[in-house]
């Protein structure tokens, strides 16, 4: 059993002349689910998030949308890698994940 831990934001960080690829702090959303080797879904990302951050703390397979499942096919992530992903505003979407 691991968690999936996933910070949720509305806006990247910004430098001088551009953006960078981290979330503006604080966060809009905070969540954490647990997965086993049966898929399992996140609660809805927040309808104004558009970045989310991703860690696991063990390595697991991840799958986005509205009603996702993760498989044994869907997209690796390695335990302690904190992961960036853009998600659609306002798309109600979730992280599925399972162990890898």
């Amino acid at each position: 059993m691991a968690d999936l831990h996933i910070q949720e934001y509305v806006e990247l960080g910004r430098v001088s002349g551009g953006s960078v690829p981290v979330g503006m702090e604080p966060p809009v959303a905070i969540q954490k689910t647990t997965y086993t080797i049966t898929s399992v879904q996140s609660g809805a990302i927040n309808a104004k998030t558009n970045f989310v951050r991703v860690i696991a703390t063990g390595d697991s397979k991840i799958a986005f949308g509205v009603d996702p499942t993760a498989t044994a096919n869907s997209m690796l992530i390695k335990a302690g890698v904190a992961e960036y992903f853009g998600v659609p505003v306002g798309s109600g979407y979730k992280i599925a994940a399972i162990d890898a």
